[in-house]
Order: structure tokens, then C-alpha cells, then sequence
């Protein structure tokens, strides 16, 4: 199927906020955008209105739109309603797991270690969000899913954003091999505990970086 305007105009945008071409509180401008695209205003328009609903376009009546920047309060916000929901959805999904539900979790880790080992940021960040849905996915509660799903891009920005100052995703991809030996010994206790362990950690070192 032909990709529609919008739908390129929203992928073109989006993949400059997480390639940092477009930079946190950046102003977002219709016309430059649609000339920088060679692409009408329209589907800029509606692009930028899908991202706003995604967490990472801001949209101010005095200021227009620009890319969100992401403060140590919003950190907490999101980072504290993951560690809430997603421990529990993991838990609650490790029942529900085939084999082939975690053989592909494997595929995505080892696709991941060898975008470390390349120290591909980009990928890596893609390969973490797919692990986190992928971890959740059997929840029997669609809701907690779907909340969780929501706040992954949100999640990818602030993850790219920490790595340029902070390159700790090696640390992080050993705690999700951590985690992934509890998926795969199916103990759903200690899988959440592991995986609230890593949002915590990854939430204060984020809030430290940035008030500082």
C-alpha cells in the first residue's frame, strides 16, 4: 500500500526527533517543515498533531509546537506509572507465554547485544522499545497494555536523549538478559522484581542527569 503524505510526514519527523536533527524545545514550524520535506503544510499539520497525541510534540497556543523536552518531572511521572503497570503486566503475561513468545523475546536480545556491540544508539533504542512491548504482550489486561504502549516513544526520546551523556546501555542490556533467564525459567515474581529494579534505576539516573 502507497504511504500516505501524512504518514510520511510523521515518519519524517519523527525519525529526526530521535536521530537529534530536531532538538528538544526546538520550534516545530509547519512551512519549514514542509519545504525541508517537500511536502505540503497539510500532512505536516496532521503529523505533528499525531505526535502531540504520542508525548513527544508539544502544542502551546502562544508558542506553537515544538519538540517535547522531556524535564526530571516528566521522568518521574512516566517512569513511576511504568513501575507501577509494567512489572505487573510482565507478571501477569508469564503465564500466558508460549515457547515462541520467548524464543522471539530471545531474537530481539540478540539482535540488541549486536546493536551494542556496532554501538548503534538508534537501533538499540528500537530493539529495547519491541523487547518492553513484547515483554507485556500476553497481559490478560488490554488496558495496562495499551497505557504502556503509549508511553514507549516517550520512553525512546528520553533513552536516546540519556545516552548521549550517559552511554549505559551495556548495563542495561545485561539487566534485560537478567530479566529474560526469569521469563524463560517462567518465574513471574522474579522477572517483575528484576524489571522494576531496571525502571527505577534507569528513572533516577535520568532525574540526576538533568538536575544537575
Amino acid at each position: 500500500m502507497r504511504e500516505s503524505l501524512t504518514q510520511r510526514s510523521y515518519n519524517r519527523i519523527k525519525d529526526d526527533i530521535l536521530s537529534h536533527r530536531l532538538l528538544p524545545r526546538q520550534p516545530l514550524v509547519e512551512a519549514e517543515l514542509a519545504a525541508k520535506y517537500n511536502i505540503s503544510k497539510t500532512p505536516v499539520r496532521e503529523a505533528l498533531i499525531i505526535l502531540a497525541r504520542e508525548g513527544i510534540v508539544e502544542m502551546n497556543a502562544f508558542r506553537g509546537m515544538r519538540v517535547r523536552d522531556f524535564t526530571p518531572r516528566d521522568a518521574r511521572e512516566i517512569y513511576e506509572l511504568r513501575e507501577i503497570l509494567e512489572p505487573l503486566a510482565l507478571e501477569r503475561a508469564i503465564p500466558n507465554m508460549s515457547n515462541e513468545d520467548t524464543a522471539d523475546l530471545r531474537k530481539i536480545l540478540d539482535d540488541a547485544w549486536r546493536a551494542v556491540e556496532r554501538g548503534d544508539q538508534r537501533e538499540l533504542s528500537r530493539l529495547n522499545r519491541a523487547f518492553h512491548s513484547a515483554l507485556v504482550a500476553k497481559c490478560d489486561n488490554s488496558r495496562i497494555v495499551a497505557t504502556l504502549n503509549q508511553l514507549q516513544d516517550q520512553i525512546r526520546v528520553m533513552t536516546l536523549r540519556f545516552w548521549k551523556v550517559q552511554a549505559t546501555y551495556v548495563h542495561e542490556a545485561k539487566q534485560h538478559e537478567a530479566i529474560m533467564a526469569a521469563v524463560e525459567a517462567r518465574d513471574a515474581k522474579r522477572a517483575a522484581e528484576l524489571l522494576r529494579e531496571h525502571i527505577v534505576e534507569f528513572r533516577e539516573r535520568y532525574v540526576r542527569e538533568w538536575e544537575e
